[in-house]
């Protein structure tokens, strides 16, 4: 059986499809690696069952990914589509750029009196990109996750502890057998513990409907993966999401 690999409104393959499992088509020893069936929106790759043994991929792990404007998104079968990769990040392993609620830029220090967003009233920020960094810097679909959406991955995926390129995080599969990898990205400093255990912190675009200090937020460990409401002015991680 062959493996198909579907990839979306693009001619784009290189580094941005094969970076993710660490091989570019150039790096098959093979002739002809794959075959190409082009439609009106998308082309069909499908991998020759030799190129599939050499990446790795079984006869059941067929991965659906794509590219909306130079990101790589994979289907794990629920409302919407997962990014590859952190925002900021080259690689999924890499946590990327950590983030305070509801701004777009990084900076040097996350506290209170730097927040542009603390206690104050908002309504969810997703796809506003005055607020929302996926949308202003990826573009095109991109936007930060609801809390819904970030419900649907803690409770309709399967959570197994991974560690990729020497970084442990959580491999999360859907239910359609595809997966993402989320590395552990630590606490903010301003967030005093003295716990030195790895800890995953991800933004969703939805506030505290009550207390506007806070917004909901994907927070995991190697013994549990939940959420929290977390004050907003920390600096966290944000893995985006791409919807149709």
């Amino acid at each position: 059986m062959c493996s198909r690999i579907v990839i979306r409104k693009t001619a784009v393959l290189g580094l941005l499809l094969f970076g993710i499992q660490g091989l570019l088509f150039a790096q098959l020893p093979l002739k002809k690696p794959f075959t190409m069936t082009k439609h009106n929106s998308h082309v069909d790759y499908t991998l020759t069952a030799a190129a599939a043994e050499k990446m790795g991929l079984g006869e059941k792990e067929v991965r659906n990914l794509g590219i909306h404007h130079n990101q790589v998104w994979v289907d794990l079968g629920l409302s919407v589509k997962w990014a590859e990769c952190n925002m900021g990040a080259k690689v999924p392993s890499d946590g990327g750029t950590v983030y305070a609620w509801g701004e777009t830029a990084p900076k040097n220090k996350y506290d209170a009196e730097s927040s542009q967003t603390w206690k104050k009233r908002f309504r969810a920020i997703s796809g506003k990109p005055e607020y929302d960094p996926a949308c202003k810097d990826w573009k095109g679909k991109w936007r930060m996750p609801t809390d819904t959406e970030i419900s649907e991955l803690i409770f309709e995926c399967t959570w197994k502890l991974d560690t990729l390129g020497q970084q442990p995080g959580y491999r999360v599969v859907g239910k359609n057998g595809q997966s993402i990898f989320l590395p552990f990205t630590g606490r903010d400093a301003s967030r005093q513990s003295s716990s030195q255990e790895p800890v995953g912190l991800y933004w969703s675009a939805s506030p505290h409907k009550k207390n506007n200090g806070e917004a909901f937020s994907l927070l995991f460990t190697p013994q549990s993966f939940s959420f929290e409401w977390g004050p907003r002015f920390t600096g966290r991680s944000i893995r985006p999401v791409l919807s149709e």
